[in-house]
């Protein structure tokens, strides 16, 4: 079995997705399923993958094997009905599904391919009157199947087909969570191993209280950002006005001008270097707000060099439209503004968007030639984190009884043990 790929980022994009991830996707229309399912399966004929669908639909199916470019490729693509794969010999067994995909994947070798993207509709489950206890069982297994084989595995779940008590069960079984157009690391996922016990709340409860304090050190860390920005800001501060007062004693003794002077060319070489260096974004515009200056951290933010920005106004750096596209150029007059910790995005050489908070103090710290000098400190990973930290809430609030529907299991019947799969 190849080594799985090490990945810590809580979003993650199809083409970082790793083998032997089970991920699942809770859909409203089904147009919503074509982008992720079109790029899931492209990004696995892009590794030289097999990729199989069973029970999708049919203009589904036929924008999968339509979007193949070669005949290779086309052989790698493979539809089938739900009669072909999970009610194969007329009904539906787990056992015996799992070692149908099992001998599936064990043959990749052989016919020259590295692995195998399963993508599953998992609709027929409601048609067929396959019972929830049975559904989740077989679901905690294909994380097995997974783990033993160059396997991947995306679930689609129409949630006006499944209640959502179950689909919060099914949720827990799978490791990633496609929320947003983004793949989610699923923090209150739950092993195998640990869910198919009888004493599986207690590992639910453990990775709930985790997934709380994962939460609440998100917000400290915000916190302690904000407090780093704001001593950035002064320390910035600071040395401007250390140079200004070091230029006026200069200027009132012409007596010891050179030594002075010297003196003052060294400081200055060591303020621009801080200023080139320090881990703050700094972008200064002329009267027209021409961009005029920018240093190294602007540089390895956007990933433009310094010369292919010099005298783009501030609209082409900023992206914004309408009524925010007018605050931020009213935030930037020609004698200066005056504002902080103004959140806008700004354009990067890879066509992305990164999130930055502005700050500008430029009416008070004048600066010739830099009409307007503003500092920004990249947020996008705390964005990020509050974007995390907002589907956590968002699942804590699925459930109106109580956070997430922990406490009596819902797909048990009296407190019954759960039967095994057929």
């Amino acid at each position: 079995m190849a080594d799985k790929k090490e990945v810590t980022a809580d979003t993650l994009t199809f083409q970082e997705i790793c083998r032997h991830d089970h991920l699942s996707l809770f859909f409203h229309e089904e147009e919503e399923t074509v982008a992720p399912v079109t790029e899931f399966i492209q990004g696995g004929l892009a590794l030289g993958e097999r990729c199989v669908g069973m029970n999708l639909r049919p203009e589904l199916q036929h924008l999968l094997v339509s979007g193949t470019t070669s005949p290779k490729q086309r052989a790698a693509v493979i539809m089938l009905s739900k009669e072909e794969s999970f009610l194969r010999g007329g009904a539906f067994h787990g056992e015996k599904m799992l070692r149908f995909l099992g001998s599936l994947c064990l043959t990749n070798g052989t016919e020259g391919f590295k692995g195998t993207r399963l993508i599953c509709d998992m609709g027929w489950v409601v048609r067929e009157e396959v019972g929830h206890g049975r559904l989740t069982e077989f679901e905690a297994h294909l994380n097995y199947l997974a783990a033993d084989h160059e396997l991947t595995i995306m679930c689609l779940y129409d949630r006006a087909l499944f209640p959502p008590e179950l689909l919060l069960e099914i949720a827990k079984i799978h490791s990633h969570l496609h929320l947003g157009g983004k793949v989610c690391r699923n923090s209150f996922f739950i092993a195998p191993d640990r869910y198919l016990v009888p004493t599986r709340r207690s590992s639910e409860l453990e990775i709930f209280l985790n997934s709380v304090e994962q939460a609440a050190g998100l917000m400290n860390e915000q916190e302690k950002l904000r407090r780093d920005l704001e001593q950035a800001h002064a320390t910035l501060a600071q040395k401007i006005c250390e140079v200004w007062r070091e230029e006026d004693a200069l200027r009132r003794s012409e007596l010891q001008l050179h030594e002075k002077n010297e003196a003052l060319q060294d400081y200055k070489r060591r303020i621009q270097t801080i200023l080139q260096h320090i881990p703050l974004m700094l972008g200064a515009f002329d009267s027209k707000n021409r961009l005029v200056a920018c240093n190294h951290e602007y540089e390895l933010v956007t990933g433009f060099r310094a010369e292919e920005v010099m005298g783009k106004r501030i609209v082409e750096l900023l992206l914004l439209d309408g009524a925010a596209r007018d605050e931020m150029l009213a935030a930037h007059p020609s004698d200066g503004g005056n504002y902080r910790d103004r959140e806008w995005p700004i354009a990067c050489k890879d066509g992305s968007l990164r999130q930055v908070s502005w700050s500008n103090i430029s009416s008070f710290v004048r600066i010739p030639g830099w009409n307007n000098w503003i500092v920004g400190l990249d947020i996008t990973d705390r964005v990020q984190a509050e974007n995390t930290v907002k589907v956590l809430n968002d699942q804590l609030r699925v459930q109106g009884g109580g956070p997430l529907g922990f406490g009596v299991d819902p797909l048990s019947e009296a407190g019954s043990p759960r039967q095994p799969a057929p």
